[in-house]
Parts: C-alpha cells; structure tokens; sequence
C-alpha cells in the first residue's frame, strides 16, 4: 500500500493505492460535484508483468448518500454492500464483500468489465480511516465516536 498526500493546488484529495500482479487500486478523496459533499472515488486498473494499464481503468465515484452504508461495510458492521446505475450511461456498479475473516473484496464493473480486489486488514484499517474521514467531513455536528456509534445502530445485522 502506498498513501499520497493530497495534493498542493487542492485539486486532487489524498489517495491509498494498492497494488496485485493483475490489478492496481486508487481509493481517493474527493468531493461531489453534484452537492459538493466529500465522498471516495473508487478506481481499479488491470495489471500484467509489473505494468498497470491505467487507460483501461473503472473508475466510480461512491455517492455522498452510499458513503454511511459503504463505511458500515468497511467498519464490519454489515457483510456486504452493492450499489448499482453508476456513471453517465448509468451502466457501472461497484460492492464490497467480506470473505473471510480479514480480506475484504472490492469489486467494479460496467457493462462486459470487472474488476476486483481483496484487501487484508492492514489496507482495510486505512480504507476505513479514510471513509469515516470522509464521512465526518459531512457530519462535523458529531465526533467520529459518535459517528461510528450512529452507523453501528443503523446498519447493524443489514
């Protein structure tokens, strides 16, 4: 895993990259434009021989709405989250899965493309650091304590 600060202009937030002999990974910062709230974008590259191909990416942005659901998967609270109708053509869709006690599956697709990739529970810590960030910056009227007691008691056994 490799964390990049945001950068200087502020025109791109700070972003976690991971990276697996056939897929590449870049979770970043960002806000909305719809509603200007923050929010992740969610991007996966296939890779082959130690070369991402990052002009084939799927790049989806997780809305400000799906942010709580998808930080209450990434928490463990909920098994597993899928959100469908992405992007322009409203044709992509990502979920997330866990699958065994520490390795976490983000999948993205679009229309006869996907992706995946299994993070571990180190990646996962700083996935989840991150979302809640996230999800604090649109929630500032509460701690992060009681943030994540808040999704606990809306999505627990979901």
């Amino acid at each position: 895993m490799k964390r990049q600060p945001a950068s200087a202009d502020g025109q791109f937030g700070e972003a976690l990259k991971y990276f697996r002999p056939q897929v590449a990974c870049t979770i970043q910062k960002v806000t909305t434009k719809r509603n200007r709230e923050s929010s992740l974008n969610l991007e996966l590259a296939p890779a082959a021989e130690g070369e991402v191909r990052w002009d084939e990416k799927l790049t989806i942005q997780v809305s400000s709405t799906e942010l709580p659901r998808f930080c209450a998967c990434v928490l463990r609270i909920t098994p597993s989250i899928e959100f469908k109708y992405h992007g322009e053509a409203r044709n992509k869709s990502y979920s997330l899965q866990w699958q065994s006690e520490a390795v976490l599956r983000i999948d993205l697709s679009t229309q006869g493309k996907r992706l995946f990739i299994p993070l571990t529970g180190d990646e996962v810590f700083w996935l989840a650091e991150m979302a809640l960030d996230q999800l604090h910056e649109n929630t500032r009227s509460m701690t992060k304590t009681d943030l994540m007691n808040l999704l606990a008691r809306s999505f627990k056994g979901t």
